[in-house]
């Protein structure tokens, strides 16, 4: 297991927040018109207000939840920027980095959170981006899951692991919970980790080696 290191603030990426302009005009051709009849903001000027907003909230806890995310599991972010799209329509994914628009402000610091978390443990300094991570959590916490409850086992760990010893913000985890409750790949995770509990599982992720692509 890998000791614990405190993080510098020159570890950490920057979260830069990108206009999505080129973004909403590929929105408009490609996906718009299945959604006829349905009431949709997709102005720019929408999308920079829900940007701003969110930014608002998110730029207090940044350096924290991140720094805390590193020290956690020792790993360091590959990329030292990582842009961040608001996009309607879609829901929020990892990379390339989308935040959907549905979201009430304060939410956004879990779910940012979340895919940052994503990124982190896909894409570090210690191991090669293409290597077969869900392969290895499969041996790490059973084959019986679905890929989509695999893959959240490691982040909701993360997230109770942030959220409870670092940002000290507990009832940020009880909400994640409740918003998970009719999703349930989402929620089966969350029932892993209660179960097997957070603390075990960033451990084994510490302890983890992944093999790089085969050439």
């Amino acid at each position: 297991m890998k000791k614990a290191e405190n993080v510098h603030k020159t570890d950490l990426p920057e979260v830069r927040w990108k206009n999505p302009n080129l973004l909403l005009g590929a929105i408009r051709r490609d996906i718009e018109p299945a959604y006829k009849g349905e009431e949709y903001k997709l102005d720019e000027q929408f999308a920079l207000d829900t940007m701003q907003r969110y930014y608002d909230t998110w730029a207090p806890y940044e350096q924290k939840v991140l720094a805390a995310m590193c020290e956690l599991t020792g790993l360091r972010f590959r990329q030292n920027i990582i842009d961040v799209y608001v996009a309607p329509f879609y829901n929020s994914f990892s990379d390339p980095l989308f935040l959907a628009t549905k979201y009430e402000s304060d939410r956004v610091v879990e779910v940012l959170a979340h895919e940052l978390m994503h990124r982190l443990l896909t894409d570090n300094t210690d191991n090669h981006y293409l290597a077969s991570f869900s392969d290895e959590w499969r041996k790490m916490f059973g084959d019986e899951h679905t890929w989509n409850t695999l893959v959240h086992i490691p982040v909701h760990a993360l997230m109770q692991g942030v959220f409870e010893e670092y940002v000290k913000e507990p009832g940020r985890i009880v909400r994640d919970k409740h918003e998970y409750e009719n999703y349930p790949d989402y929620k089966a995770a969350w029932d892993y980790v209660e179960q097997v509990g957070y603390k075990t599982i960033i451990a084994k992720l510490r302890g983890a080696h992944y093999p790089p692509p085969k050439e």
